[in-house]
């Protein structure tokens, strides 16, 4: 039996890799694109435990191969690996600031897994995940033409909450992204968890930052642009 590990790849964009035994792996329930579908074993979001027996608790068997948009994860570096993919881990850990903070409160990253998922007009597009300590993971996705969201995500709530959302604020401005904080949010419920979206009010920016929480407590801030 072969038994994978979901990696979150931002909206609706999900991976799969395999799993040593007796490691510990995290299933994020991903948020499905409008018009897409979502595989359903992948609609909770759980903590499981693979033992060198290969048995896993409380999740259904992922098959080997299992269809997801974007294909399968890859480490950032290696033989037969993109470039793109350890290129783009470089750009964020150079220049993004919702990176740059989780490398302070977290340390260096542990992991780094990225696939690209599409060519437009000679470039290529795609996502990087960089797991962090408790959990964290910090994701960067981009679509063509011009789209590209930035997430980071405590499964169990960050520390400081009040130190996440500045720095959110900090990093939506640094983008350029004049976000109306004071005014109501766009709000959504999926499950468990709330989403509250706050716009940039530029017509055709189509910038917006994000937060989510669970039972109130906050697991992941969120920067989306669509130009």
């Amino acid at each position: 039996m072969t038994i994978e590990q979901v990696v979150r790849f931002g909206d609706g964009y999900d991976a799969l890799r395999a799993i040593e035994a007796d490691s510990l792996a995290h299933l994020a329930s991903p948020v499905c694109p409008r018009g897409g579908e979502c595989h359903p074993p992948l609609q909770r979001t759980e903590l499981l435990r693979v033992t060198s027996e290969g048995e896993a608790g409380e999740v259904a068997e992922i098959p080997a191969g299992a269809g997801l948009p974007g294909g399968p994860a890859e480490p950032c570096d290696g033989p037969g690996v993109d470039p793109w993919i350890g290129e783009l881990r470089d750009r964020v850990l150079s220049y993004n600031g919702l990176a740059l903070w989780a490398v302070e409160a977290y340390g260096a990253p542990r992991s780094c897994d990225g696939a690209v998922t599409d060519e437009f007009d000679g470039a290529k597009f795609g996502a990087v995940t960089l797991g962090f300590a408790d959990g964290v993971a910090l994701t960067v996705q981009t679509m063509p033409p011009e789209v590209s969201i930035v997430s980071l995500r405590a499964p169990d709530g960050f520390a400081d909450e009040s130190a996440v959302l500045q720095s959110l604020r900090a990093y939506a401005a640094a983008r350029g992204l004049s976000i109306d904080w004071d005014a109501p949010p766009e709000t959504s419920v999926d499950g468990d968890e709330s989403t509250a979206t706050y716009w940039d009010p530029e017509v055709g920016l189509n910038g917006s930052a994000s937060v989510v929480t669970v039972d109130s407590v906050l697991v992941e801030v969120r920067v989306s642009m669509a130009l």
